[in-house]
């Protein structure tokens, strides 16, 4: 009695959270839908159908996107119904289970006339009257539905069948319902529990959107796991949605359409908006985007600041994305600085200072490389102490200026310019020293971190955090003399 079901469908996982409607998570474009469809799946959007039929979403889920064909069909299930409701009523039949053999029987007599593996659609049965085990199962879910007889579709891995008022029903043949426990084993085929599906309505007719794919991302594929998705009202589809997004935004990303690629992987966070891997291209995408911004012959600072701030927005690790610009500015900088291009390379170092958010040891460099070089072995001294200032080698970059300083006949701009770096630096040691007095504040013996303020305070002077460093002193010297 039970014929295998061959088609391949793709893996989807159940995902349990909450949401209101379908559209707050996938949307169509403009030109995906026909405007009846487009009136379907605004019903649809809620997980329910109020203005449409289980006949309707049957005739859609198979692919019907021609408007006289959708009403011809339409047409035609009327028919089918009007007269299965025609015999039921002649045969005064009221029982549940009577109604069901006989709606089973009606089908199989008018409409399920030739097993076909991949008759899976609405059209298949209206038009060829060809069947297999989903849409046969799907229609004569339908029908029960409509005569109030409560049904579960069954999804086995190779089959389909019906559960109708508790009661079995093998659709693909007309003597299916309530088969024995001999018929039941050979439908099963050695399936266990863990192997079936329960699936409602729209959730199986949710299936044929997947029929109609293959394994190849194309915008037809995308498009279907879209209307999957509003079909099942439950993430059903979220792999293959957020994969299909996935791929689009590398695919994006690789041609260098980064507000494409951003557009796609956004898409799939609001989808997953936990997913570790699409964070991590987000951040990835945002920095690539930056990056092809600075390696352009005309650089828009503007434009930059508006991407790196809405990435800082959007990232969850915006520490993260501002680290990795800083070090674009920085190879920026360094390219430009040594093809002599000091002006430009002194703007981008003032935007940055000016725009990014803080970072000792970006700033320090950044400070460095606002220097203006005059001179290629002032030049080579400089970026000497640009790379111990980058490695946070503070102490012998400080050595090395203070050196410098102590020549005789030092270029009066060449001296500013190493104040300027021995002040940066000292006020990166001050700021180290800070830290580690805030970190040891609970840790340590108060005469050790009163010890270190007094050190940090006889540095160079910031009033703002000498400030911190009294209020830190006070609250010390008032507890040892509680």
């Amino acid at each position: 009695m039970k014929k295998t079901l061959f088609f391949t469908l793709f893996l989807f996982s159940y995902f349990s959270f909450v949401y209101s409607k379908s559209s707050d998570f996938v949307i169509f474009n403009a030109n995906e839908l026909q405007n009846f469809e487009k009136t379907f799946f605004d019903d649809i959007d809620d997980g329910k159908l109020d203005r449409h039929t289980n006949y309707d979403a049957f005739l859609i889920a198979s692919g019907i996107n021609d408007e006289k064909k959708y009403i011809n069909y339409q047409k035609d299930f009327a028919k089918l119904k009007k007269n299965l409701e025609s015999e039921i009523k002649n045969e005064n039949l009221t029982d549940k289970d009577e109604i069901s053999k006989k709606i089973l029987k009606f089908l199989h007599q008018n409409y399920l006339k030739e097993y076909k593996n991949d008759s899976s659609y609405a059209q298949n049965i209206l038009a060829q009257k060809t069947y297999n085990a989903l849409s046969s199962s799907i229609l004569f879910s339908i029908l029960a539905s409509d005569f109030g007889i409560s049904v579960r579709i069954v999804q086995l891995p190779t089959h389909f069948y019906v559960i109708a008022n508790n009661q079995n029903v093998e659709t693909t043949h007309e003597n299916g319902f309530n088969p024995t426990d001999e018929i039941m084993k050979q439908i099963l085929a050695g399936a266990t529990e863990s192997d079936k599906k329960s699936l409602n309505l729209l959730e199986a007719m949710s299936l044929l959107f997947l029929t109609r794919g293959n394994e190849n991302f194309n915008n037809e594929n995308f498009k279907n796991l879209k209307k999957g998705f509003y079909f099942a009202n439950s993430p059903i589809f979220v792999n293959n949605l957020v994969g299909h997004l996935n791929n689009l935004s590398i695919e994006a990303s690789n041609k260098k359409d980064h507000s494409k690629a951003l557009k796609y992987v956004n898409e799939a966070l609001k989808i997953t908006p936990n997913d570790e891997n699409l964070q991590n291209n987000l951040l990835l995408f945002y920095t690539l985007y930056i990056q092809d911004m600075l390696d352009k012959e005309s650089i828009e600072l503007d434009k930059i600041l508006t991407i790196y701030k809405e990435g800082c927005e959007k990232t969850k690790n915006k520490t993260e994305l501002t680290k990795n610009v800083k070090k674009l500015f920085i190879r920026k900088i360094s390219n430009l600085a040594d093809k002599q291009n000091y002006e430009i390379a002194k703007s981008l170092c003032d935007f940055a200072l000016s725009n990014l958010n803080k970072d000792e040891e970006f700033d320090a460099t950044l400070t460095e490389f606002s220097i203006k070089l005059k001179s290629n072995k002032d030049k080579d001294f400089l970026n000497q102490v640009l790379k111990l200032v980058s490695e946070k080698k503070f102490n012998e970059a400080s050595k090395m200026c203070e050196d410098k300083l102590k020549e005789k006949g030092l270029n009066v701009d060449i001296k500013n310019d190493l104040d300027k770096i021995l002040n940066s630096i000292q006020m990166n040691i001050k700021i180290d020293l800070y830290n580690k007095i805030v970190a040891d504040f609970y840790s340590k013996n108060k005469d050790v971190v009163l010890k270190m303020i007094d050190e940090a305070l006889k540095m160079i002077e910031n009033k703002e955090l000498d400030e911190q460093l009294q209020k830190i002193k006070k609250m010390l010297q008032d507890e040892k003399e509680v």
